[in-house]
């Protein structure tokens, strides 16, 4: 995590093994490079929870983009829930699913 104290920003640097960083920061599910429609659902998931903020205030990791959808795994919570699932519905709302 990268903390830039002129904009006070905080990004979040994925690292693969070998010290690229990675791009985009979501991998989709089924796509072999990074990119295309999948990654851009879940990405937009991710923005409109509020990306980084989001993700500190919270303490989910692991993230992975399906075809429409966005899942995490979520820190310990009071419900016990491990993961969830947010998936774009046809009726352009979402539909989450803890488990």
């Amino acid at each position: 995590m990268v903390k830039d104290s002129a904009s006070e920003k905080i990004s979040i640097a994925l690292t693969s093994l070998d010290g690229n960083q990675a791009k985009p920061p979501i991998p989709a599910v089924g796509d072999s490079h990074y990119g295309g429609k999948s990654m851009t659902v879940a990405q937009t998931i991710l923005d409109q929870l509020g990306g980084n903020k989001f993700i500190a205030m919270t303490g989910s990791k692991n993230f992975l983009g399906g075809e429409k959808s966005l899942s995490m795994k979520l820190a310990k919570n009071q419900s016990g829930a491990t993961h969830l699932r947010i998936e774009l519905e046809p009726t352009d709302t979402y539909k989450m699913e803890f488990f």
